[in-house]
């Protein structure tokens, strides 16, 4: 851990990595403390208790999420969740975080979900202001689904990565693949629109037919 950072970023630093790798329960105040070179008795100088750096830990991700979900869609860059947020130097541990609280379950992760949703909401709506972003008809909705879709790269980022022809997602070839099918998708679509267009005039027909 870099000695140019606060004792606090340290402490946070610390609980990022821990709760990552032991799981929530099992992490306690001392091994922080140890893990970043500081007494217990400052964690909770500067948390007030392991639920209180648990909480600085959430808000250190949203955060970082938010600023290059910002970035990206100010680009006209509209990657994925993990895409966004592994431009980040320091994503590492963050990252691992959450996939960590992503795999425990649990309330802890239903409240990062619609935490993380309502800022893609958020940001989505920025880029639809810009003319970056298409309308929705269910903005909320919209947000909710590419929130599972990042999250779900991240939990499955290994399998993924060999898929990809690497081992990590966050290895620059693999990355670099993967934003490009990314990208692909949501500026290309998936479905031809000419088979939507038959269905609905099919279903349109058959409508008449009852009627």
């Amino acid at each position: 851990m870099g000695s140019d950072l606060t004792a606090h970023a340290r402490i946070r630093n610390a609980g990022l990595e821990l709760f990552a790798q032991l799981g929530y329960e099992r992490t306690t105040v001392r091994a922080i403390a140890a893990h970043a070179q500081v007494s217990p008795a400052l964690v909770l100088h500067h948390f007030g208790s392991k639920d209180g750096l648990r909480t600085a830990c959430d808000a250190h991700l949203l955060d970082l999420m938010s600023i290059h979900k910002s970035a990206a869609l100010s680009a006209m860059s509209p990657l994925s969740l993990s895409a966004l947020l592994a431009d980040s130097p320091q994503f590492q541990a963050p990252a691992a975080y959450l996939i960590r609280v992503l795999i425990d379950g649990g309330d802890l992760a239903g409240e990062l979900f619609e935490r993380i949703a309502a800022g893609v909401e958020d940001q989505l709506a920025l880029g639809e202001k810009a003319d970056n972003i298409k309308p929705s008809l269910d903005p909320a909705g919209r947000a909710a689904v590419l929130t599972a879709y990042g999250l779900g790269a991240l939990v499955f980022q290994q399998p993924l990565a060999r898929r990809l022809g690497g081992t990590a997602l966050f290895d620059a070839d693999v990355l670099t693949k993967y934003s490009r099918l990314a990208l692909e998708l949501y500026t290309q679509g998936l479905i031809n629109p000419d088979l939507v267009t038959d269905d609905v005039d099919r279903a349109a027909t058959r409508e008449r037919q009852e009627d």
